[in-house]
Formats: C-alpha cells, structure tokens, sequence
C-alpha cells in the first residue's frame, strides 16, 4: 500500500497521535516517508503542514524524531490567491 501511495504525485507523510501504541512511525520511516509523532498537539499539525509543503524528517516528539518541527518553508509552493 506504502509503494503504491509513494508511486503517485501526490506528497505522502505518516502521522499518528502522541499515544499511538504500539508506533507505526519506525516501520513508515523505514519506507522512506517523512514523520509526524503528535498530531494530536498544535506543533504536530503545524509540522504536517510543512511536510506538505515539502519539508522532509521525522517530526515530533517521540525518540523516533529528529525534531520538533521542521524549519518553515522559505518560499510559496501551494496555490494562494492573487491579488
């Protein structure tokens, strides 16, 4: 399912809530997707937004994580209004 979902243009990231057990997110990192340990805090969902917007890692705060968040993005790359 993993290859079929990273076969598509469509960016794909693993995510799951900080209490998840047991965690998914070492097998999902093994697969070569981008992590988000806690999406159920603020930080989780702000770091699932720049996942999609293209930054990669393992985001979070699990021992799984790299860190917290990922840096913001320093360009636009999504569709905004234009005025």
């Amino acid at each position: 399912m993993i290859e079929g979902m990273s076969s598509t243009s469509v960016r794909v990231v693993a995510v799951e809530m900080r209490d998840s057990d047991p965690s998914q997110i070492a097998l999902m990192k093994d697969q070569g997707l981008t992590t988000v340990d806690d999406l159920d805090l603020v930080a989780g969902q702000a770091a699932l937004v720049y996942t999609l917007l293209g930054a990669d890692g393992q985001f979070g705060v699990k021992d799984s994580a790299d860190q917290l968040l990922p840096p913001p993005p320093t360009s636009r790359t999504g569709r905004g209004r234009q005025g």
